[in-house]
Protein backbone atom coordinates (compact mmCIF):
# COMPACT_ATOMS: atom_id res chain seq x y z
CA UNK A 1 0.00 0.00 0.00
CA UNK A 2 1.49 3.56 -0.26
CA UNK A 3 1.53 5.91 2.21
CA UNK A 4 -1.98 8.76 1.04
CA UNK A 5 -0.84 12.14 0.45
CA UNK A 6 -0.31 14.26 3.42
CA UNK A 7 -1.60 17.68 1.90
CA UNK A 8 -0.41 20.92 3.69
CA UNK A 9 -2.73 21.49 7.03
CA UNK A 10 -4.73 24.87 7.22
CA UNK A 11 -4.12 24.91 11.06
CA UNK A 12 -2.78 27.71 12.28
CA UNK A 13 1.05 26.74 13.38
CA UNK A 14 0.79 29.19 16.66
CA UNK A 15 -2.39 28.86 17.41
CA UNK A 16 -2.63 25.33 18.11
CA UNK A 17 1.00 25.70 19.95
CA UNK A 18 -0.97 27.94 22.56
CA UNK A 19 -3.69 25.50 22.83
CA UNK A 20 -1.25 23.16 23.85
CA UNK A 21 0.53 25.15 26.10
CA UNK A 22 -2.47 26.35 27.73
CA UNK A 23 -3.48 22.65 28.42
CA UNK A 24 -0.23 21.30 29.80
CA UNK A 25 -0.63 18.87 32.30
CA UNK A 26 1.08 20.07 36.07
CA UNK A 27 0.97 18.48 38.90
CA UNK A 28 2.82 18.46 41.94
CA UNK A 29 3.59 14.66 41.59
CA UNK A 30 4.83 12.20 39.74
CA UNK A 31 2.27 9.39 40.91
CA UNK A 32 3.21 6.74 43.63
CA UNK A 33 2.20 4.01 40.91
CA UNK A 34 2.45 3.40 37.50
CA UNK A 35 -1.41 3.64 36.99
CA UNK A 36 -0.91 7.42 38.17
CA UNK A 37 2.06 8.23 35.87
CA UNK A 38 2.75 9.96 32.97
CA UNK A 39 3.14 8.12 29.65
CA UNK A 40 5.48 9.64 26.89
CA UNK A 41 6.07 7.40 23.70
CA UNK A 42 6.91 7.27 19.89
CA UNK A 43 4.16 4.49 18.75
CA UNK A 44 6.93 1.80 19.41
CA UNK A 45 8.64 2.96 22.52
CA UNK A 46 7.07 3.90 25.54
CA UNK A 47 7.48 5.16 29.04
CA UNK A 48 5.47 5.65 32.05
CA UNK A 49 7.18 8.57 34.82
CA UNK A 50 5.78 8.03 38.30
CA UNK A 51 7.82 7.93 41.87
CA UNK A 52 8.81 5.71 44.48
CA UNK A 53 10.23 6.41 47.76
CA UNK A 54 13.81 5.49 46.72
CA UNK A 55 13.72 6.55 42.94
CA UNK A 56 12.27 8.00 39.76
CA UNK A 57 11.21 4.83 37.85
CA UNK A 58 10.49 5.00 34.35
CA UNK A 59 8.42 1.41 33.23
CA UNK A 60 10.21 1.22 29.94
CA UNK A 61 8.54 -1.30 26.88
CA UNK A 62 8.33 -1.59 23.05
CA UNK A 63 5.05 -2.58 21.24
CA UNK A 64 7.25 -5.23 19.22
CA UNK A 65 8.58 -6.92 22.46
CA UNK A 66 6.53 -10.32 21.88
CA UNK A 67 6.90 -14.30 22.27
CA UNK A 68 4.81 -15.23 19.29
CA UNK A 69 4.83 -19.16 20.25
CA UNK A 70 1.85 -21.08 20.76
CA UNK A 71 0.90 -24.72 22.37
CA UNK A 72 -1.95 -24.97 20.16
CA UNK A 73 -1.32 -26.90 17.31
CA UNK A 74 -2.57 -24.89 14.65
CA UNK A 75 -1.92 -27.06 11.47
CA UNK A 76 -4.65 -29.40 12.26
CA UNK A 77 -8.26 -29.00 10.83
CA UNK A 78 -11.44 -27.92 13.17
CA UNK A 79 -14.91 -27.86 11.99
CA UNK A 80 -17.00 -25.57 13.19
CA UNK A 81 -19.47 -28.09 13.81
CA UNK A 82 -17.28 -29.43 16.13
CA UNK A 83 -17.40 -25.84 18.33
CA UNK A 84 -21.01 -25.75 18.19
CA UNK A 85 -21.25 -29.18 19.43
CA UNK A 86 -18.91 -28.86 22.19
CA UNK A 87 -20.75 -25.36 23.57
CA UNK A 88 -23.68 -27.16 23.59
CA UNK A 89 -22.27 -29.67 25.63
CA UNK A 90 -22.87 -32.96 23.02
CA UNK A 91 -19.83 -35.36 22.37
CA UNK A 92 -17.23 -33.40 20.14
CA UNK A 93 -13.86 -33.70 18.62
CA UNK A 94 -12.90 -29.95 19.86
CA UNK A 95 -9.88 -30.03 20.79
CA UNK A 96 -9.39 -29.62 24.53
CA UNK A 97 -6.06 -27.08 23.97
CA UNK A 98 -8.76 -24.32 22.59
CA UNK A 99 -11.31 -24.44 25.16
CA UNK A 100 -15.34 -23.53 24.54
CA UNK A 101 -16.58 -22.78 28.07
CA UNK A 102 -13.73 -21.11 29.86
CA UNK A 103 -10.61 -19.28 28.91
CA UNK A 104 -7.46 -20.94 29.09
CA UNK A 105 -4.55 -18.97 31.03
CA UNK A 106 -0.64 -20.06 32.42
CA UNK A 107 0.06 -21.45 28.82
CA UNK A 108 2.39 -20.30 26.34
CA UNK A 109 0.39 -18.37 23.22
CA UNK A 110 1.55 -15.64 21.65
CA UNK A 111 2.03 -12.61 23.99
CA UNK A 112 3.73 -9.36 24.74
CA UNK A 113 7.06 -9.40 26.67
CA UNK A 114 6.31 -7.56 30.27
CA UNK A 115 8.14 -4.32 30.69
CA UNK A 116 11.89 -3.58 31.92
CA UNK A 117 12.34 -0.31 34.34
CA UNK A 118 14.63 2.27 34.12
CA UNK A 119 15.42 3.36 38.29
CA UNK A 120 16.88 6.95 39.08
CA UNK A 121 18.23 7.57 42.60
CA UNK A 122 19.39 10.11 44.11
CA UNK A 123 18.19 12.93 42.61
CA UNK A 124 15.59 14.03 45.77
CA UNK A 125 11.87 14.24 45.62
CA UNK A 126 9.87 15.42 42.99
CA UNK A 127 8.02 18.69 43.91
CA UNK A 128 6.58 19.66 40.67
CA UNK A 129 6.23 18.25 37.17
CA UNK A 130 4.77 19.24 33.84
CA UNK A 131 4.00 17.39 30.82
CA UNK A 132 4.23 19.28 27.98
CA UNK A 133 1.98 18.34 25.13
CA UNK A 134 3.05 20.02 22.58
CA UNK A 135 7.12 18.62 22.71
CA UNK A 136 5.96 15.54 24.27
CA UNK A 137 8.48 16.00 27.27
CA UNK A 138 7.87 15.71 31.21
CA UNK A 139 9.75 18.26 33.05
CA UNK A 140 10.30 17.63 36.37
CA UNK A 141 11.81 19.45 39.64
CA UNK A 142 12.98 17.66 42.49
CA UNK A 143 14.64 18.54 45.56
CA UNK A 144 17.91 18.22 44.02
CA UNK A 145 17.39 18.11 40.36
CA UNK A 146 16.01 19.32 37.30
CA UNK A 147 15.25 16.39 34.53
CA UNK A 148 13.28 16.71 30.87
CA UNK A 149 12.25 13.37 30.06
CA UNK A 150 11.42 12.08 26.15
CA UNK A 151 10.86 9.37 24.07
CA UNK A 152 11.92 10.95 21.25
CA UNK A 153 9.91 10.83 18.04
CA UNK A 154 12.02 9.81 15.00
CA UNK A 155 14.52 7.03 17.62
CA UNK A 156 13.61 4.72 19.53
CA UNK A 157 15.47 5.80 22.37
CA UNK A 158 14.25 7.73 25.96
CA UNK A 159 16.14 10.68 26.81
CA UNK A 160 16.34 12.03 30.21
CA UNK A 161 17.90 15.48 30.26
CA UNK A 162 19.22 16.68 33.88
CA UNK A 163 21.14 19.37 36.27
CA UNK A 164 21.92 19.35 39.52
CA UNK A 165 22.56 15.64 41.45
CA UNK A 166 23.23 12.75 38.82
CA UNK A 167 21.18 9.60 39.39
CA UNK A 168 22.60 6.25 39.98
CA UNK A 169 21.24 4.15 37.06
CA UNK A 170 19.73 0.78 37.42
CA UNK A 171 18.58 -1.03 34.80
CA UNK A 172 15.81 -4.16 35.88
CA UNK A 173 15.01 -5.82 32.56
CA UNK A 174 12.38 -8.02 31.81
CA UNK A 175 13.31 -11.31 31.50
CA UNK A 176 15.47 -10.78 35.13
CA UNK A 177 14.45 -13.11 37.71
CA UNK A 178 15.92 -10.43 39.93
CA UNK A 179 13.14 -8.20 38.39
CA UNK A 180 10.30 -9.78 39.49
CA UNK A 181 11.38 -10.31 43.38
CA UNK A 182 8.24 -8.14 45.36
CA UNK A 183 6.54 -7.93 41.92
CA UNK A 184 3.11 -9.80 41.11
CA UNK A 185 4.49 -11.27 37.99
CA UNK A 186 0.94 -13.01 36.97
CA UNK A 187 -2.34 -10.59 36.07
CA UNK A 188 -4.92 -13.29 37.06
CA UNK A 189 -6.81 -15.15 35.53
CA UNK A 190 -4.78 -14.05 32.72
CA UNK A 191 -1.10 -15.78 32.41
CA UNK A 192 1.34 -17.09 32.48
CA UNK A 193 3.79 -15.59 34.91
CA UNK A 194 7.35 -14.07 33.77
CA UNK A 195 8.92 -17.02 35.40
CA UNK A 196 6.41 -19.58 33.05
CA UNK A 197 7.11 -17.20 30.29
CA UNK A 198 10.68 -16.82 30.48
CA UNK A 199 11.43 -20.60 31.89
CA UNK A 200 12.20 -22.04 27.70
CA UNK A 201 14.21 -18.66 27.01
CA UNK A 202 17.84 -18.41 26.69
CA UNK A 203 19.41 -16.38 29.50
CA UNK A 204 19.76 -12.84 28.67
CA UNK A 205 23.33 -11.62 27.09
CA UNK A 206 24.56 -8.19 29.45
CA UNK A 207 27.32 -6.57 29.32
CA UNK A 208 28.77 -3.30 30.50
CA UNK A 209 30.04 -0.73 27.77
CA UNK A 210 31.35 2.82 28.66
CA UNK A 211 29.58 4.49 30.77
CA UNK A 212 26.37 1.81 30.58
CA UNK A 213 25.25 -1.23 29.59
CA UNK A 214 23.50 -3.29 27.19
CA UNK A 215 21.73 -6.65 27.03
CA UNK A 216 20.81 -8.93 23.91
CA UNK A 217 17.24 -11.24 24.69
CA UNK A 218 16.87 -14.24 21.77
CA UNK A 219 13.08 -15.05 22.13
CA UNK A 220 12.47 -18.83 20.77
CA UNK A 221 9.85 -17.77 18.23
CA UNK A 222 13.37 -16.30 16.30
CA UNK A 223 13.05 -12.52 16.90
CA UNK A 224 15.15 -10.58 19.54
CA UNK A 225 14.56 -7.53 22.01
CA UNK A 226 17.71 -5.76 22.94
CA UNK A 227 18.40 -2.84 25.24
CA UNK A 228 21.33 -0.18 25.70
CA UNK A 229 22.13 2.90 28.20
CA UNK A 230 24.51 5.50 28.80
CA UNK A 231 24.76 7.97 30.99
CA UNK A 232 27.15 10.77 30.74
CA UNK A 233 28.04 14.09 32.09
CA UNK A 234 28.29 15.74 35.76
CA UNK A 235 25.76 18.15 38.14
CA UNK A 236 26.29 20.69 35.42
CA UNK A 237 24.31 18.64 32.80
CA UNK A 238 23.84 14.95 32.77
CA UNK A 239 21.90 12.81 30.40
CA UNK A 240 20.61 9.28 29.99
CA UNK A 241 20.02 7.86 26.91
CA UNK A 242 18.23 4.07 26.86
CA UNK A 243 17.24 2.75 23.30
CA UNK A 244 15.15 -0.73 22.62
CA UNK A 245 15.61 -2.52 19.58
CA UNK A 246 13.94 -5.26 18.12
CA UNK A 247 14.89 -7.88 15.29
CA UNK A 248 12.47 -9.89 14.18
CA UNK A 249 15.08 -12.36 13.06
CA UNK A 250 18.22 -12.06 15.13
CA UNK A 251 19.79 -13.25 17.76
CA UNK A 252 20.72 -11.94 21.25
CA UNK A 253 24.36 -9.99 20.11
CA UNK A 254 22.70 -8.80 16.84
CA UNK A 255 19.85 -6.94 18.68
CA UNK A 256 22.00 -5.52 21.70
CA UNK A 257 24.68 -4.29 18.88
CA UNK A 258 21.29 -2.57 17.17
CA UNK A 259 20.51 -1.14 20.67
CA UNK A 260 23.51 0.27 21.07
CA UNK A 261 23.94 1.49 17.46
CA UNK A 262 20.36 3.29 18.53
CA UNK A 263 22.51 5.16 21.12
CA UNK A 264 25.40 6.23 19.67
CA UNK A 265 23.09 7.62 17.00
CA UNK A 266 21.75 10.47 19.68
CA UNK A 267 24.85 10.66 21.23
CA UNK A 268 26.62 11.62 17.70
CA UNK A 269 24.21 14.71 17.03
CA UNK A 270 21.86 15.32 20.10
CA UNK A 271 20.39 18.64 18.40
CA UNK A 272 19.19 16.69 15.10
CA UNK A 273 17.58 13.88 17.19
CA UNK A 274 15.86 17.10 18.90
CA UNK A 275 15.23 19.02 16.21
CA UNK A 276 13.93 15.87 14.52
CA UNK A 277 11.60 14.86 17.73
CA UNK A 278 9.89 18.81 17.76
CA UNK A 279 9.63 18.95 14.15
CA UNK A 280 7.45 15.48 14.35
CA UNK A 281 5.05 16.89 17.37
CA UNK A 282 4.65 20.03 15.47
CA UNK A 283 3.67 18.32 12.41
CA UNK A 284 0.94 16.13 14.15
CA UNK A 285 -0.27 18.69 16.13
CA UNK A 286 -0.48 21.12 13.40
CA UNK A 287 -3.54 19.05 11.36
CA UNK A 288 -6.03 19.92 13.95
CA UNK A 289 -7.14 21.18 17.19
CA UNK A 290 -10.62 21.96 18.57
CA UNK A 291 -11.87 25.21 20.46
CA UNK A 292 -14.92 24.55 22.49
CA UNK A 293 -16.15 26.56 25.77
CA UNK A 294 -15.35 23.70 28.09
CA UNK A 295 -12.49 23.88 29.22
CA UNK A 296 -12.29 20.62 30.59
CA UNK A 297 -13.36 18.82 27.72
CA UNK A 298 -10.73 20.76 25.35
CA UNK A 299 -8.21 19.91 27.64
CA UNK A 300 -9.06 16.67 27.50
CA UNK A 301 -9.25 16.69 23.78
CA UNK A 302 -5.98 17.55 23.60
CA UNK A 303 -4.51 15.19 26.32
CA UNK A 304 -6.11 11.97 24.36
CA UNK A 305 -4.59 13.24 20.67
CA UNK A 306 -1.39 13.54 22.49
CA UNK A 307 -1.66 10.15 23.73
CA UNK A 308 -2.91 8.72 19.92
CA UNK A 309 0.23 9.98 18.84
CA UNK A 310 1.94 8.34 21.40
CA UNK A 311 0.70 5.29 20.97
CA UNK A 312 0.71 4.85 17.52
CA UNK A 313 2.89 6.09 14.19
CA UNK A 314 2.02 5.22 10.48
CA UNK A 315 5.40 3.51 9.96
CA UNK A 316 4.95 1.25 13.49
CA UNK A 317 2.99 -1.49 15.00
CA UNK A 318 -0.61 -1.93 14.89
CA UNK A 319 -2.32 -0.31 17.96
CA UNK A 320 -2.74 -3.20 20.69
CA UNK A 321 -4.59 -3.55 24.06
CA UNK A 322 -1.64 -2.14 25.92
CA UNK A 323 -0.15 0.42 23.19
CA UNK A 324 3.30 1.01 23.97
CA UNK A 325 2.47 0.96 28.13
CA UNK A 326 2.17 -2.65 29.59
CA UNK A 327 1.77 -2.24 33.26
CA UNK A 328 4.40 -2.20 35.70
CA UNK A 329 5.05 -5.70 37.46
CA UNK A 330 3.36 -8.17 35.80
CA UNK A 331 2.57 -9.20 32.16
CA UNK A 332 0.49 -7.53 29.59
CA UNK A 333 -2.96 -8.47 30.34
CA UNK A 334 -4.93 -10.61 27.91
CA UNK A 335 -1.19 -10.81 26.65
CA UNK A 336 -1.32 -7.57 25.14
CA UNK A 337 -3.16 -8.55 22.17
CA UNK A 338 -5.71 -7.01 19.61
CA UNK A 339 -8.70 -7.10 20.35
CA UNK A 340 -10.99 -7.04 17.33
CA UNK A 341 -14.11 -7.38 19.57
CA UNK A 342 -14.06 -3.24 19.80
CA UNK A 343 -10.43 -2.45 20.98
CA UNK A 344 -9.01 -2.13 17.87
CA UNK A 345 -11.62 -0.88 16.19
CA UNK A 346 -12.34 2.35 18.84
CA UNK A 347 -8.51 3.03 18.97
CA UNK A 348 -8.20 4.00 15.20
CA UNK A 349 -11.92 5.65 15.30
CA UNK A 350 -10.20 8.78 15.68
CA UNK A 351 -7.83 8.69 12.96
CA UNK A 352 -9.75 9.80 9.83
CA UNK A 353 -11.83 12.54 11.64
CA UNK A 354 -8.89 14.30 13.03
CA UNK A 355 -7.16 14.44 10.21
CA UNK A 356 -4.44 11.58 11.11
CA UNK A 357 -5.33 9.42 8.72
CA UNK A 358 -1.62 8.40 8.43
CA UNK A 359 -2.02 6.12 11.29
CA UNK A 360 -3.96 4.27 10.02
CA UNK A 361 -1.22 2.81 7.98
CA UNK A 362 0.13 1.00 10.64
CA UNK A 363 -3.14 -1.26 10.25
CA UNK A 364 -3.21 -1.66 6.67
CA UNK A 365 0.03 -3.17 6.86
CA UNK A 366 -1.26 -5.58 9.50
CA UNK A 367 -4.09 -7.30 8.02
CA UNK A 368 -1.96 -7.11 4.32
CA UNK A 369 0.51 -9.54 7.22
CA UNK A 370 -2.06 -11.16 8.53
CA UNK A 371 -4.03 -12.13 5.71
CA UNK A 372 -2.60 -15.91 5.45
CA UNK A 373 -2.75 -17.07 8.93
CA UNK A 374 -6.72 -15.69 8.51
CA UNK A 375 -7.19 -17.37 4.95
CA UNK A 376 -5.79 -20.78 6.42
CA UNK A 377 -8.22 -20.44 9.55
CA UNK A 378 -11.45 -20.15 6.90
CA UNK A 379 -10.18 -23.19 5.58
CA UNK A 380 -9.34 -25.05 8.39
CA UNK A 381 -12.51 -23.99 10.52
CA UNK A 382 -15.33 -23.75 7.94
CA UNK A 383 -13.73 -25.91 4.74
CA UNK A 384 -14.51 -22.59 2.95
CA UNK A 385 -11.88 -20.25 0.48
CA UNK A 386 -12.30 -16.36 2.01
CA UNK A 387 -10.94 -14.91 5.40
CA UNK A 388 -11.67 -15.63 9.10
CA UNK A 389 -10.78 -12.85 11.96
CA UNK A 390 -10.57 -14.49 15.54
CA UNK A 391 -11.10 -11.86 18.24
CA UNK A 392 -7.57 -11.82 19.61
CA UNK A 393 -4.41 -11.84 17.47
CA UNK A 394 -0.87 -10.93 18.33
CA UNK A 395 1.04 -8.57 15.78
CA UNK A 396 1.31 -10.55 13.11
CA UNK A 397 -2.64 -12.24 13.25
CA UNK A 398 -2.09 -15.06 15.02
CA UNK A 399 -5.21 -16.49 16.56
CA UNK A 400 -4.40 -16.66 20.62
CA UNK A 401 -6.15 -20.30 21.62
CA UNK A 402 -7.34 -19.45 25.02
CA UNK A 403 -10.89 -18.80 24.16
CA UNK A 404 -12.89 -20.63 21.13
CA UNK A 405 -16.27 -19.34 22.49
CA UNK A 406 -14.61 -15.61 21.93
CA UNK A 407 -12.07 -15.72 19.35
CA UNK A 408 -15.18 -17.52 16.68
CA UNK A 409 -17.15 -14.31 17.14
CA UNK A 410 -18.30 -13.68 13.59
CA UNK A 411 -18.36 -9.65 13.95
CA UNK A 412 -14.54 -9.27 14.06
CA UNK A 413 -13.72 -9.50 10.47
CA UNK A 414 -16.39 -7.12 9.38
CA UNK A 415 -16.10 -4.81 12.17
CA UNK A 416 -11.92 -4.43 10.95
CA UNK A 417 -13.00 -4.11 7.55
CA UNK A 418 -15.06 -1.13 8.30
CA UNK A 419 -11.76 0.76 9.80
CA UNK A 420 -10.40 0.12 6.61
CA UNK A 421 -13.29 1.12 4.81
CA UNK A 422 -13.46 4.11 6.74
CA UNK A 423 -9.80 4.64 5.92
CA UNK A 424 -10.35 4.33 2.41
CA UNK A 425 -13.18 6.94 2.12
CA UNK A 426 -11.16 9.47 3.97
CA UNK A 427 -8.49 9.17 1.85
CA UNK A 428 -9.25 8.32 -1.56
CA UNK A 429 -6.64 5.39 -2.04
CA UNK A 430 -7.06 3.55 -5.14
CA UNK A 431 -4.29 1.11 -4.99
CA UNK A 432 -5.85 0.32 -0.82
CA UNK A 433 -9.11 -0.41 -2.02
CA UNK A 434 -7.93 -2.19 -5.38
CA UNK A 435 -5.57 -4.54 -3.44
CA UNK A 436 -6.80 -4.91 0.23
CA UNK A 437 -10.26 -3.43 0.88
CA UNK A 438 -12.13 -5.33 -1.76
CA UNK A 439 -10.47 -8.82 -1.98
CA UNK A 440 -10.52 -8.48 2.12
CA UNK A 441 -14.08 -7.65 1.89
CA UNK A 442 -15.32 -10.70 -0.49
CA UNK A 443 -13.10 -12.92 1.85
CA UNK A 444 -14.66 -12.09 5.18
CA UNK A 445 -18.01 -12.67 3.40
CA UNK A 446 -17.62 -15.95 3.18
CA UNK A 447 -17.55 -18.10 5.87
CA UNK A 448 -19.82 -15.76 7.34
CA UNK A 449 -23.08 -16.11 4.48
CA UNK A 450 -22.02 -20.05 4.85
CA UNK A 451 -23.73 -19.84 8.31
CA UNK A 452 -27.20 -18.31 7.29
CA UNK A 453 -30.30 -20.26 7.06
CA UNK A 454 -33.30 -19.94 5.35
CA UNK A 455 -36.99 -20.14 7.42
CA UNK A 456 -39.86 -21.43 5.64
CA UNK A 457 -40.57 -17.91 4.19
CA UNK A 458 -36.84 -17.41 2.66
CA UNK A 459 -36.01 -15.00 5.68
CA UNK A 460 -32.33 -15.55 6.12
CA UNK A 461 -30.93 -16.06 9.82
CA UNK A 462 -27.82 -16.29 11.83
CA UNK A 463 -28.88 -19.41 14.19
CA UNK A 464 -25.79 -19.05 15.74
CA UNK A 465 -24.19 -15.66 16.98
CA UNK A 466 -22.55 -13.99 19.31
CA UNK A 467 -22.76 -10.51 20.56
CA UNK A 468 -19.40 -9.51 22.04
CA UNK A 469 -18.54 -9.79 25.39
CA UNK A 470 -22.07 -10.14 26.48
CA UNK A 471 -24.05 -13.21 27.84
CA UNK A 472 -27.37 -13.92 29.38
CA UNK A 473 -28.25 -13.90 32.49
CA UNK A 474 -28.55 -18.17 31.93
CA UNK A 475 -25.10 -17.83 30.99
CA UNK A 476 -25.50 -18.80 27.56
CA UNK A 477 -22.95 -17.27 25.17
CA UNK A 478 -24.23 -17.87 21.48
CA UNK A 479 -27.77 -17.94 20.52
CA UNK A 480 -29.75 -17.10 16.88
CA UNK A 481 -29.75 -13.73 15.21
CA UNK A 482 -27.43 -12.00 17.13
CA UNK A 483 -27.85 -7.98 16.69
CA UNK A 484 -24.18 -7.37 16.28
CA UNK A 485 -23.75 -9.78 13.72
CA UNK A 486 -26.69 -9.12 11.79
CA UNK A 487 -25.98 -5.21 11.99
CA UNK A 488 -22.22 -5.80 10.51
CA UNK A 489 -23.79 -7.95 8.10
CA UNK A 490 -25.92 -5.45 6.66
CA UNK A 491 -23.22 -3.28 6.36
CA UNK A 492 -20.67 -5.65 5.10
CA UNK A 493 -23.55 -6.60 2.01
CA UNK A 494 -23.54 -2.41 1.22
CA UNK A 495 -20.12 -2.77 1.27
CA UNK A 496 -19.78 -5.31 -1.14
CA UNK A 497 -22.24 -3.58 -3.43
CA UNK A 498 -20.27 -0.61 -3.38
CA UNK A 499 -16.59 -1.22 -4.06
CA UNK A 500 -18.06 -3.93 -6.91
CA UNK A 501 -20.14 -1.57 -8.77
CA UNK A 502 -17.04 0.81 -9.01
CA UNK A 503 -15.45 -1.92 -11.07
CA UNK A 504 -18.58 -3.17 -12.55
CA UNK A 505 -18.84 -6.40 -11.23
CA UNK A 506 -21.88 -8.38 -10.62
CA UNK A 507 -23.78 -7.32 -7.14
CA UNK A 508 -26.61 -9.47 -7.68
CA UNK A 509 -25.46 -12.30 -4.84
CA UNK A 510 -25.33 -9.58 -1.76
CA UNK A 511 -28.52 -7.47 -3.45
CA UNK A 512 -30.37 -10.67 -2.71
CA UNK A 513 -29.13 -11.96 0.34
CA UNK A 514 -29.76 -8.13 1.62
CA UNK A 515 -33.03 -8.32 0.87
CA UNK A 516 -33.88 -11.54 2.39
CA UNK A 517 -31.27 -11.01 5.67
CA UNK A 518 -33.84 -10.78 9.24
CA UNK A 519 -34.11 -7.29 10.66
CA UNK A 520 -32.66 -6.60 13.53
CA UNK A 521 -34.51 -8.23 16.95
CA UNK A 522 -36.52 -5.68 18.50
CA UNK A 523 -39.53 -6.38 20.92
CA UNK A 524 -42.57 -4.12 19.08
CA UNK A 525 -44.51 -2.51 22.26
CA UNK A 526 -41.94 -0.21 22.26
CA UNK A 527 -38.91 1.62 19.80
CA UNK A 528 -35.53 0.70 19.90
CA UNK A 529 -34.25 3.76 21.44
CA UNK A 530 -36.92 3.79 23.99
CA UNK A 531 -36.17 0.42 25.00
CA UNK A 532 -32.02 1.29 25.48
CA UNK A 533 -32.50 4.63 27.08
CA UNK A 534 -35.08 3.99 28.99
CA UNK A 535 -34.07 0.59 30.56
CA UNK A 536 -37.48 -1.05 30.23
CA UNK A 537 -38.98 -3.97 28.09
CA UNK A 538 -38.87 -3.69 24.45
CA UNK A 539 -36.15 -2.43 22.39
CA UNK A 540 -33.35 -3.76 20.33
CA UNK A 541 -32.19 -6.51 22.23
CA UNK A 542 -28.59 -8.22 21.85
CA UNK A 543 -29.66 -11.73 19.94
CA UNK A 544 -33.15 -12.76 19.13
CA UNK A 545 -33.17 -14.51 22.46
CA UNK A 546 -31.58 -12.08 24.96
CA UNK A 547 -33.51 -8.69 26.04
CA UNK A 548 -30.97 -5.60 25.94
CA UNK A 549 -32.13 -5.43 29.91
CA UNK A 550 -28.76 -4.23 31.32
CA UNK A 551 -25.78 -2.30 30.69
CA UNK A 552 -22.07 -3.66 29.11
CA UNK A 553 -19.86 -4.35 32.18
CA UNK A 554 -17.40 -1.77 30.34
Amino acid sequence: MTTPDRAESLVDVVHSRSLLERHARVRATLGASWSDGTPLGNGRVGTVVWERDDAIVLTIDHAEFWDRRSEFDADVEHPFSEFIAALEHRPSNWPATWPVHGAKFGVVTPTRLPPSRLLLRGVGKATSSRHDLGDAALHVHTTSAVLTIRVLGEHDTIVVDGVGDVPEVEFQWAADPAAWQGRPGGQPPMGPTPAALFADHEPTRRSTIPDGERLGHAIPDGSGAGAAWRRTGDERGWNIRVALAHLRHGDADAVAAAAEDLVAAVAHDPEGALEAHQRRWQSFHARSWISVPTESVEALWFAEMAKLGSAVRADGPPLGLQGPWSPDGRMPPWGGDLHHNVNVQLSYAPTAVTNHAELTQSLVRYVETSLPEWRLLAERLFDTEGVFVPSATDDEGRCRYEWAMVNLAFSSGPWLAHVLHTHWRHTGDQALLDALLRPLLHGIAEPLLGQLEADEQGVLHRPRSYSPEVISRDGVSWGPDGAADLALLGWLLEALVEVDELVGADTTRWLDVAARLTPLPADVDMGVIGGVLTGRGGGLRVRGDVAHDRSHRH
